[in-house]
């Protein structure tokens, strides 16, 4: 699933590929990707309105449109652009294109997601409040302060790999860079959020900014379907310490990486390093 580096490479390309570009056309053949309004309504709505900026918050893409339009994005577990000449058309099979924008410049924004569990609305930015992709979320991860982020850690019990993928409590971090996070900060993920030293969640706190700020600059992790919006994969895989290595040796302890699932998430971590 993408998560916050990944969103934000693919909020990146689109301010510098189409922002300022028009919606001449729209196409689906998976009408229910598109969750606000029905497709076809969504179809006639988007025609002649034009990309001003795209932003994001959390996991989800906000690209603001004239006329105080508001398109929305949640990739869920496969969802990412990709963006070709009208010559994309015949590779929307081949690269489970299910919906596509066609622009003022002959470019096609193509909308992959082999899986089909993504998510696109539209809305006025008066009903922003009626969004429910936008309500009951945490703070940004590179934004919140320590204080903030000590008062959310110290006052809750669950287990801390639980936490970090709770939304309503801290936004954006997903399987891939919890297991990262809490590896660099040697954190059981097993441990209660509630029972970190004020210096342990410090460490966290650093790690966390240190290890998102570094995987977003390397357009993101790609261990399966995330590309870019020129297709090409995200760099910060090779910089991975404890996703995906169950079996291989911690590259500070020498003992075995293991996976467990925790919070029903498959989880890796160093049993060594990250000693409860």
């Amino acid at each position: 699933m993408p998560e916050i580096a990944e969103v934000q490479t693919m909020v990146n390309d689109l301010n510098q590929e189409v922002r300022g570009r028009t919606f001449l056309n729209f196409w689906t053949d998976a009408p229910k990707l598109i969750r606000h309004p029905k497709a076809k309504k969504f179809n006639q709505k988007i025609k002649g309105k034009k990309i001003k900026k795209a932003r994001r918050r959390g996991k989800v893409i906000i690209v603001e449109l004239s006329n105080d339009l508001l398109l929305l994005f949640h990739a869920k577990m496969t969802g990412h652009f990709l963006l070709g000449q009208n010559s994309l058309e015949e590779k929307f099979k081949d690269y489970y294109i299910h919906a596509a924008f066609y622009l003022d410049n002959n470019k096609i924004l193509g909308w992959t997601d082999q899986r089909k569990f993504s998510r696109i609305e539209l809305w006025s930015k008066e009903e922003k409040d009626k969004i429910d992709l936008l309500q009951n979320l945490g703070p940004e991860p590179l934004e919140v302060s320590f204080q903030d982020f000590y008062k959310i850690i110290h006052n809750n019990r669950s287990q801390i790999k639980c936490l970090l993928l709770k939304q309503d409590q801290i936004v954006g971090i997903g399987n891939i860079y919890a297991s990262e996070i809490l590896w660099a900060a040697k954190i059981h993920p097993e441990k209660k959020a509630s029972d970190l030293t004020r210096k342990e969640v410090k460490t966290l706190y650093e790690e966390m900014q240190r290890i998102l700020e570094e995987a977003i600059k390397l357009r993101g992790t790609t261990t399966a379907e995330f590309r870019d919006i020129k297709d090409k994969k995200g760099q910060y895989v090779n910089k991975l310490q404890a996703y995906h290595k169950d079996g291989e040796k911690c590259s500070r302890c020498k003992k075995s990486i293991v996976k467990k699932k925790i919070c029903g998430r498959s989880t890796f971590f160093c049993p060594q390093c990250q000693s409860k």
